[in-house]
């Protein structure tokens, strides 16, 4: 007697794939996007503060 089984293909798992890869895709453009000139501008002014206030400490750690 022959039997013939169809498999069912089980969605599952390229359910899991797709996802995997749509938030691995999502997570690599958010690392190595370009920061926004509102970003920029909270960096340099941030930068701008920490070094000021090296500068008074350091002045004030001479005297």
């Amino acid at each position: 007697m022959l039997t013939t089984t169809t498999e069912i293909i089980n969605p599952r798992n390229y359910i899991i794939a797709a996802t995997s890869v749509m938030f691995l895709s999502v997570g690599l453009t958010e690392v190595f996007k370009e920061t926004t000139t509102i970003e920029q501008d909270l960096c340099y002014n941030y930068k701008r503060d920490i070094s000021a206030e090296l500068i008074i400490y350091n002045q004030t750690f001479a005297r």
